[in-house]
């Protein structure tokens, strides 16, 4: 399990927000080799901070770019904090998580090796960063990967058609695994849609319920 610790926990506009920091490997097929720290937000309403809600985990769009740091309860987050716990991650290279800089890339050695370093900082060490707070058993899990295939619950994704950064055929394969999965496909939103306009929280929210 990683080693994981509470940093503070503050209240303010109605939100309880948790600042965590926990380890993971560089590469996590080496678990025993280098250690990156990363840190986390969890956000709650105030209101409902005693309720066993499930999470609902954000991974900030970019590159380059840390998560989320809510001011207000508004927005998309008021509307996810009614039925959601959410753990807004600051992704590795990003943020109060060990940073990449141009002069921590400098002491990993020549171009060959710096390039070695930063091959960890792709998306599927991200995802596999994202699964150790699972492992936290103060925290329910974050999701069952063999559940997902057995969902039975209202569900959709926003694929952006043009999506410099996600390609469309993984976005659209990693919704099919979601039983019931209904997909928005749009390219009237880039890669920060959700971030830069609270239309698209309101639109998945519509073809969830067949109003759109």
């Amino acid at each position: 399990m990683a080693a994981f610790r509470t940093l503070a926990t503050v209240r303010h506009h109605g939100m309880v927000l948790t600042d965590c920091e926990f380890e993971a490997p560089l590469d996590h097929d080496r678990p025993s080799e280098e250690k990156l720290s990363l840190f986390a937000r969890a956000v709650t309403s105030a209101a409902k901070a005693g309720a066993d809600r499930p999470w609902l985990l954000f991974l900030q769009g970019g590159p380059g770019f840390p998560g989320p740091r809510p001011l207000a309860n508004s927005g998309w987050l008021k509307r996810a904090l009614a039925d959601y716990r959410v753990l807004l991650l600051d992704s590795r290279g990003n943020g109060r998580s060990s940073v990449v800089l141009a002069q921590t890339l400098a002491r990993r050695g020549n171009a060959r090796a710096q390039a070695d370093y930063l091959m960890h900082f792709r998306a599927d060490s991200i995802v596999r960063d994202a699964e150790l707070p699972a492992q936290e058993e103060r925290w329910p899990a974050l999701y069952d990967p063999a559940q997902l295939g057995r969902n039975t619950v209202p569900c959709v994704a926003a694929v952006y058609a043009e999506d410099m950064y996600v390609p469309r055929g993984l976005s659209e394969q990693t919704a099919a695994r979601i039983a019931g999965c209904r997909v928005w496909l749009t390219n009237e939103h880039e890669h920060s849609g959700l971030r830069a306009s609270d239309r698209v929280f309101d639109r998945l929210v519509a073809v969830m319920r067949d109003e759109a």
